[in-house]
């Protein structure tokens, strides 16, 4: 990815890109904006977005996306989201769903996180949710801005306590991993294609086996 300082693989079809020096470079470009000062970026326009959809467009001439019906007969689509830290842009990739873009700035994320349910942040199921609601009776993140750091580290633990509080408040201090150890491996195939017990059956014990063996040769280099 030429545009990336540095590139997360989180799944087949997502990763985590820190673009900071390309939107730089294209908020200063002179060629393209003629009417700013020398090393000042002009007003009114939004660079990161402008950066997203240059993506996007790399993206589908290179795949074939938004283009072409997957074999689950669902249109393959891009979608990017953008902000200045993990949960954030992956908050913003939800609001840029299906096939956009949205830059969620640090002046939108409160109000844009107030109005969520603490189940809609990454890494917070139901249990814990179930917790905040049992304790606080609420989950709506809005209200829950009220309640103290040490209160939530007391009801769900001081790490994940702590995590929630920040969360609220659109807090992530997390870094890219690029070379991230893998701790699993997977296949998966969606389930209107097994038809009967028996394409489970089948799929479980050729498919994915082989499926799983072939993933396993690349990443040990067999």
């Amino acid at each position: 990815m030429g545009y990336a300082d540095e590139l997360q693989a989180v799944s087949v079809d997502e990763a985590l890109i820190d673009v900071t020096s390309a939107v730089r470079a294209k908020e200063m470009a002179p060629e393209e904006h003629t009417d700013a000062e020398p090393g000042q970026a002009p007003k009114g326009r939004d660079a990161a977005l402008e950066l997203a959809e240059m993506i996007r467009n790399d993206v589908r001439k290179l795949t074939d996306c938004e283009g072409t019906l997957s074999y689950t007969t669902e249109l393959m689509v891009v979608s990017i989201g953008i902000s200045h830290n993990v949960l954030l842009a992956k908050l913003a990739t939800r609001a840029a769903k299906p096939a956009g873009a949205y830059h969620l700035t640090a002046s939108l994320a409160p109000k844009f996180l107030e109005d969520l349910d603490v189940k809609d942040l990454p890494s917070i199921g139901y249990s814990t949710a179930s917790k905040i609601e049992e304790k606080f009776g609420t989950t709506k993140c809005g209200p829950l801005l009220e309640i103290s750091k040490s209160s939530l580290q007391k009801t769900l633990g001081p790490k994940t306590g702590d995590m929630v509080f920040g969360y609220l408040r659109g807090v992530d201090e997390r870094k890219l991993e690029p070379h991230k150890e893998r701790k699993s491996i997977s296949a998966e195939m969606n389930v209107s294609q097994l038809g009967t017990l028996n394409g489970a059956e089948l799929m479980v014990s050729t498919v994915s086996g082989l499926e799983i063996k072939n993933k396993l040769k690349s990443v040990f280099e067999i």
